[in-house]
C-alpha cells in the first residue's frame, strides 16, 4: 500500500496544536455555521416536488438550479480559499454568510424560476462553499487528532438537515414553506454571523524563542498550487475528487425525489432524510478517527466500495418499492458520502502542506462541485425522459468500483521542502493582522 499512515504535515511550522482549548471553541463555531447556515443548501431536496406542483416547474428545471449552485460553488471555493490564504478566515466567513442570508431570504420571497436560479444558484452557490475556508482553519488548530476534529466539524450541515427536516415539515404544513426559509435566513443573520465575528480568531504561532504569538513572521511550509501540480499525487487526488463528485453530491439533493419514486409518504421521506443525516455523524467520526491512524488512500478506497453497495440497495428499493431498503441504503449512503472528507483533507495536507492549502482546496472543490453539477443535471434530465432515477444509481455504482481502485493507488507522500518561508517586513505586518 503506498504512502505512510502517520504523516502530519505542518506540525513543525509553528502553528499551535490541539493543546489549546480555544481550538474547541473554533470547532464549535464552525459546526454552528454549517448546522444552521450551510444546511439550507441541502434542505432544498424537500422542496423539489412541492415547488414543481405549486409553480409548474419541471424536475429538470429545478435540478438545473441545483447544478447552477454547484457550478458557482467551485469558483466560490477558489476565491474563498485564496482570500483565506492571504487575509485570514474571519472576514471571508462573514462575507460568505451574508451571501447565504441574501440567498435564503430571496428564496423565501421568490415567485419565478429565474429567482431560484439567482438566489439558490448564485448566492447560495458561492456562499455555502466554506470548505476551503474552514478546513485549513481547523487543521491548523489541531495538529493532534486532526482527522477526528475535521470529522466532527464537517458533519455539521448534514446533522442540521437531519435535525431540521422534521421541524421544517411541520412548518411547511402549518405556515408554508416561505416561513421555513425565512426562519433559516433570520437565524443565520442574528445568531451565526455575530458568533463568527466574536469567536473566530487567528491561530497562535510560535516565536523564535518557542513562546506563543499571534504575530507570525513566516508562512507555513508547503507547496504552491503550481508546485503541487507537478506531482502525480496531485492529479490522482484530483481524479478521485472528480469521481467522488459525480457519484455523491446528487444523493443529498435528490434523496427526497428518489424516496418518492418508490412510493414513500411525505412522513417516510422526512424520516429517510433524518436517517441519512444522522448516520453522517458516526460516519464522519469513524473515518475521521481512522484517518489519524491508517492510510488515507486505503480509507478512501474502502469508502467508495461500501458506497457502491449503498447505491445498489437504493436501486433495489426503486425496483421493489420496499421502504426498508431505502432506509438501509440512505443510511449507508449518509454514513459514507461525506465521511470521505476527512481522508481527502488530510491527504491533501500531508502531501502539500499548509502554504497554499486554501487555494488547493478551492481548486479541488471546484472539480468536485463541477462534476456534481453535471451529474445532478443529468440525473434530472434522465428522470424526465425515462421517469426513474434507477439508471443514475446503477451507473454511479459502476463508477464507484473504478474510483475505489484509483484511490487505493494514490501515493500519499510529502511533496515539498519542510522549511517555513520568511516573509518581507511589509507582508509580515499584514500577516500580523490577518493570520489565518
Amino acid at each position: 500500500m503506498p504512502g505512510s499512515p502517520h504523516l502530519e504535515a505542518g506540525d513543525k511550522a509553528g502553528i499551535q496544536s490541539s493543546h489549546s482549548r480555544y481550538g474547541w471553541v473554533i470547532l464549535g463555531v464552525i459546526f454552528l455555521i454549517l448546522f444552521i447556515a450551510v444546511s439550507s443548501r441541502g434542505i432544498v431536496t424537500m422542496y423539489v416536488r412541492p415547488w414543481s406542483s405549486e409553480f409548474g416547474w419541471s424536475i429538470t428545471a429545478i435540478t438545473l438550479a441545483m447544478s447552477i449552485q454547484l457550478l458557482f460553488s467551485g469558483p466560490g471555493g477558489i476565491l474563498g480559499g485564496n482570500l483565506t490564504d492571504r487575509f485570514g478566515p474571519k472576514n471571508v466567513l462573514i462575507a460568505y454568510l451574508l451571501l447565504i442570508v441574501i440567498g435564503v431570504l430571496g428564496i423565501a420571497a421568490m415567485n419565478g424560476l429565474w429567482q431560484l436560479y439567482l438566489f439558490y444558484g448564485l448566492f447560495l452557490g458561492i456562499g455555502s462553499m466554506l470548505h476551503p475556508v474552514t478546513t485549513p482553519l481547523i487543521a491548523r488548530w489541531f495538529s493532534k487528532g486532526r482527522g477526528l476534529a475535521l470529522g466532527m466539524v464537517q458533519e455539521g450541515d448534514l446533522l442540521g438537515m437531519a435535525v431540521l427536516a422534521p421541524f421544517l415539515l411541520i412548518i411547511n404544513e402549518t405556515s408554508g414553506w416561505r416561513t421555513a426559509w425565512f426562519g433559516m435566513g433570520l437565524a443565520t443573520l442574528v445568531l451565526v454571523i455575530p458568533m463568527t465575528w466574536l469567536f473566530i480568531k487567528p491561530v497562535p504561532a510560535k516565536t523564535s524563542t518557542g513562546t506563543k504569538s499571534t504575530n507570525p513572521v513566516t508562512t507555513p511550509p508547503g507547496a504552491t498550487l503550481r508546485q503541487a501540480s507537478h506531482h502525480r499525487s496531485f492529479w490522482m487526488l484530483m481524479v478521485t475528487t472528480l469521481f467522488c463528485g459525480v457519484t455523491a453530491r446528487y444523493f443529498w439533493l435528490l434523496i427526497a425525489p428518489i424516496a418518492l419514486e418508490g412510493g414513500m409518504s411525505p412522513t417516510q421521506v422526512g424520516l429517510t432524510i433524518s436517517i441519512a443525516g444522522i448516520m453522517a455523524v458516526p460516519g464522519m467520526l469513524v473515518f475521521g478517527f481512522a484517518c489519524d491512524r491508517i492510510s488515507r488512500p486505503l480509507l478512501l478506497s474502502i469508502n467508495f466500495m461500501l458506497r457502491c453497495v449503498a447505491f445498489i440497495i437504493m436501486a433495489f428499493y426503486i425496483w421493489t418499492h420496499e421502504p426498508a431498503l431505502m432506509f438501509i441504503g440512505a443510511g449507508m449512503a449518509g454514513f459514507l458520502t461525506r465521511s470521505s472528507a476527512p481522508p481527502f483533507s488530510l491527504a491533501w495536507i500531508n502531501c502539500f502542506g499548509f502554504r497554499s492549502i486554501g487555494t488547493i482546496f478551492g481548486v479541488s472543490s471546484t472539480v468536485h462541485q463541477t462534476a456534481a453539477a453535471l451529474s445532478l443535471f443529468m440525473a434530472g434530465y434522465i428522470f424526465d425522459r425515462v421517469g426513474s432515477y434507477l439508471p443514475t444509481l446503477i451507473s454511479s455504482a459502476v463508477l464507484l468500483v473504478i474510483v475505489s481502485i484509483v484511490a487505493w493507488r494514490i501515493p500519499e507522500k510529502k511533496c515539498y521542502i519542510d522549511t517555513p518561508e520568511v516573509v518581507q517586513p511589509e507582508k509580515a505586518q499584514r500577516l500580523v493582522t490577518n493570520a489565518p
